[in-house]
C-alpha cells in the first residue's frame, strides 16, 4: 500500500520532528513526498507523521494547524490532488491526539472524524477508517462508544467508516469485541439493503461489506461461520454477493476450505431465478 519512499524509513521520525515547528516547511516536505498524484498516496509517511503526533503537539499553535488541514475541503484539495494529503495526513494526526485531550476535545475530534468518514474523497474516508482504528488501540472502549453514537442516526458511510475501522485483526483478540464487529455487520448489512438512495454511498457501503466481515469471521471462525450462514439464508441475491466474495478471501478459503464449502452450499440452495440483480 506505500507508494512512495524517497526518505528511508528510519529517517523519517528524526526529518519530521526538525520540520514540525515550521508548518510552511512541514507541508511542503509532506506534499513533495506525498505520492500526489497517484495510485496510492505514501502511507509510511502519513502514519509516521500520526505516530509522532503527541510530541509535535508540544509546539504551541500545531493541534490548531492539524484542523486546519483536516479542514481542507474537497473544492480546495480534490481526489488525488497532492494537496489532499494534507487533511489525509491531519485527520489521522488528529486520532493520535485523541487521548490526551478533555471532553470537549475528544468531540471536537470525533466530530472531525465523522466529516472525513462522509468525505466524497475516498482517500479521506479512509483517513478516517485509520484514525479511528488509532483511538482503538489506546482503548477499545473508546473506538465502541463512539461506533454506538454514529449509528443511532448513521448515515451509510458511517456504517462503512465503523466495518472498516474494526477490520483491523489486532483488535478482534477478545471475544467482547469480535460480538461487537458481528452486530456492527448486521447494522450495516441492514443498511446497504434498506437504503438504496444515494447510490454511490450504497456501492461503497457495499464494497466493505465484500471483505470486512471476512475478517471478523477468520478472528472467531467457531461463532463466525454460523453468522455468515445466516446471512447466506436471507435468500437474497444482493446478500449472496457479498457473502460469496467474504468466502473468496484467502483468509477465508486456504485457512477454512471445509468451512466456506459448507456456507457455499447454503448460497447454492437459495432460488435466485426471479430476483433481479442488484
Amino acid at each position: 500500500m506505500i507508494a512512495t519512499r524517497s526518505v528511508k524509513s528510519k529517517s523519517l521520525p528524526s526529518l519530521l520532528r526538525k520540520l514540525h515547528e515550521d508548518p510552511e516547511q512541514m507541508a511542503a516536505f509532506l506534499l513533495e513526498r506525498s505520492g500526489l498524484p497517484g495510485p496510492r498516496a505514501n502511507l509510511e509517511l502519513a502514519w509516521t507523521f500520526a505516530d509522532g503526533a503527541k510530541e509535535f503537539n508540544k509546539t504551541v499553535g500545531w493541534k490548531e494547524q492539524m484542523m486546519q488541514w483536516a479542514s481542507i475541503s474537497p473544492a480546495a484539495a480534490p481526489t488525488n490532488h497532492p494537496q489532499e494529503y494534507l487533511p489525509f495526513v491531519a485527520i489521522q494526526a488528529l486520532a493520535e491526539l485523541h487521548p490526551e485531550e478533555n471532553a470537549s476535545g475528544r468531540r471536537l475530534i470525533e466530530s472531525m472524524l465523522r466529516q472525513a468518514a462522509n468525505d466524497p474523497r475516498w482517500r479521506m474516508r479512509e483517513g478516517c477508517a485509520f484514525g479511528l482504528q488509532r483511538i482503538a488501540m489506546n482503548d477499545i472502549q473508546e473506538l465502541k462508544s463512539i461506533l454506538q453514537h454514529w449509528l443511532e442516526q448513521p448515515s451509510l458511510l458511517e456504517h462503512r467508516a465503523a466495518l472498516v475501522a474494526l477490520a483491523h485483526p489486532p483488535l478482534l483478540t477478545n471475544k467482547d469485541t469480535v460480538s461487537f464487529a458481528f452486530g456492527i455487520g448486521d447494522a450495516a448489512l441492514q443498511a446497504c439493503l434498506s437504503d438504496p438512495r444515494d447510490k454511490e454511498a450504497h456501492r461503497v457501503l457495499r464494497k466493505a461489506l465484500e471483505f470486512a466481515p471476512s475478517v471478523f469471521v477468520a478472528a472467531d471462525p467457531d461463532r463466525g461461520f454460523p453468522w455468515l450462514e445466516r446471512w447466506a439464508d436471507k435468500g437474497t441475491l444482493q446478500v449472496a454477493k457479498i457473502v460469496a466474495a467474504n468466502l473468496r478471501k484467502a483468509r477465508l478459503s486456504r485457512k477454512f476450505p471445509d468451512r466456506v464449502q459448507d456456507v457455499a452450499m447454503r448460497l447454492e440452495a437459495c432460488d435466485y431465478s426471479e430476483m433481479p440483480c442488484e
